[in-house]
């Protein structure tokens, strides 16, 4: 083989050789820094620590929640919404003025400072009462402005009285239905008060349909202007035209009324109540008392039935009122019964737990049996 053919073979491609470089092999590897996986056996890492536990996170969000449910929501929807303050107990005292005055829709007079005493009679809300002894941790001993005496709950009264007073006022309001709602606002307000027939508020303030009236403890309601009698503050009510149709009209307003002994309200009356309330409520100056209402008017002297030898009541007319004697029920009391045109009666039947309308000619009332007086009103207007 010539030279030039020995080169050209050596150029000719072929099976190329590599010369595989020096690896380290598992021998020489170096292990890293640190423990092993061995070492690491049972080894645990400790979770970092929070700065608050997570019980109060969330204890913390349950009171955000509970106090904008409960209260934020409550006052930025209702606004400035106006609601009768508690009562002023403890701190009701005899003062200058000695007056105080009821802050219950009605509440009761007793004849002792104790729970279960014997009933006096049932104020009114709103009702200004003459403060005569403050002894007493829970009773008050006070006068009313209708002639009666008693022991009132110091929790129903407040002593702030100022909204009685009539020079700070321009109208003096009467309620003449069996309730009337006092609202905290003129509309879409709730109901902060209710005042029973016969309750007396004064007002600072009237529109065309309302009028703002002043409650205990500097608080304003508002009342609608219907089935309200409106006067000057200083005024009182006048006497109905017809007297008689008037008593009679208000009257059967406490038909089918639960009887409650010394009530004055349609949650429960007796008979002296309703003669009481009707009389006022139509311009007649009576008391509360018993011998005040058996006074009213004028005596009238019925004919006596010659069958029974007792008045006949043939010859009474709509409006008069009987005095009854209520020995059989109460020793020593009287009760009453108004007679209702068409030949009725409005009394309770003895045994009977409501006001009610009767016939007169209904004998298993006894009612001639039992009439001690009759007294017609007069027509004649009171100066």
């Amino acid at each position: 083989m010539t030279g030039d053919n020995k080169e050209n073979k050596e150029k000719t491609p072929g099976k190329i050789k590599i010369a595989p470089k020096s690896v380290p092999g598992p021998s020489r590897i170096t292990p890293p820094e640190g423990p092993t996986s061995d070492d690491l056996t049972g080894l645990y890492v400790d979770r970092r620590k929070r700065k608050f536990p997570s019980w109060l996170l969330a204890l913390l969000v349950a009171i955000v929640l509970i106090v904008s449910i409960f209260w934020v929501f409550p006052h930025l929807l209702a606004g400035d919404k106006e609601e009768l303050p508690v009562p002023t107990s403890g701190s009701v005292s005899v003062g200058a003025t000695n007056r105080i005055v009821v802050t219950k829709n009605s509440s009761w007079l007793y004849n002792e400072p104790k729970r279960g005493a014997e009933r006096v009679g049932e104020i009114l809300f709103n009702e200004g009462l003459e403060l005569i002894d403050a002894s007493d941790e829970r009773y008050l001993l006070v006068n009313t402005d209708h002639g009666l005496r008693g022991y009132i709950a110091r929790s129903d009264v407040s002593a702030d009285a100022s909204g009685l007073d009539p020079t700070q006022a321009i109208l003096k309001v009467v309620v003449r239905t069996p309730s009337k709602n006092i609202m905290s606002h003129t509309k879409g307000g709730t109901v902060i008060a209710r005042a029973p027939l016969g309750s007396v508020l004064y007002a600072d303030y009237q529109d065309t349909n309302v009028i703002r009236v002043r409650l205990p403890q500097g608080v304003r309601g508002w009342i609608s202007k219907q089935d309200v009698f409106i006067m000057n503050p200083e005024e009182n009510l006048s006497q109905s035209e017809d007297i008689e149709a008037a008593l009679v009209s208000t009257a059967l307003t406490f038909n089918k009324t639960t009887w409650v002994p010394r009530g004055i309200t349609t949650a429960g009356i007796d008979m002296a109540g309703v003669i009481y309330l009707s009389s006022s409520i139509n311009g007649l100056r009576v008391s509360r008392q018993d011998s005040s209402l058996a006074s009213i008017g004028t005596k009238l002297d019925l004919p006596l039935n010659t069958e029974t030898d007792c008045c006949d009541l043939r010859y009474a007319k709509g409006g008069d009122i009987l005095i009854l004697d209520n020995s059989m029920q109460e020793e020593g009391s009287i009760d009453f019964a108004l007679i209702l045109p068409d030949n009725r009666v409005l009394m309770r039947a003895i045994g009977s737990s409501t006001i009610s309308v009767y016939s007169l000619n209904n004998k298993s009332l006894m009612l001639e049996e039992r009439i001690k007086e009759a007294r017609r009103l007069s027509n004649k207007k009171a100066s």
